[in-house]
């Protein structure tokens, strides 16, 4: 589940990565536990088909009733992110068994 935004012609997509090595059987669990599990990461997009993970990008995630929270801290990471203030983001859901779902939603600034 992660966020894809372009800001000032760079593309970053933050959000929740679960990896399963090969050979790995899934687990049952809750959604509480797929957070605990989950690596929490900002990438930026460095080449055409490659990513570069960002450290101590502020990108903090929380269960709130059945939604997922995605959050930023800090102002220079929001910067990063929204200074050209974006009209929209790419928000991709990825889960096992199912199709991979995509959305774009329009970004409000207050």
């Amino acid at each position: 589940m992660d966020v894809t935004v372009l800001n000032e012609g760079k593309e970053y997509t933050f959000g929740i990565y679960l990896w399963k090595h090969p050979g790995a059987h899934q687990q049952a669990g809750n959604f509480s536990d797929l957070l605990k599990a989950a690596q929490i990461s900002l990438f930026e997009r460095s080449q055409p088909r490659r990513m570069t993970i960002i450290r101590d990008a502020g990108i903090k995630v929380k269960q709130e009733d059945d939604h997922l929270v995605i959050s930023i801290r800090g102002k220079k990471n929001v910067e990063r992110l929204f200074s050209g203030h974006p009209a929209d983001v790419t928000i991709k859901i990825a889960l096992p068994d199912d199709q991979p779902t995509s959305t774009v939603v329009p970004v409000k600034y207050k």
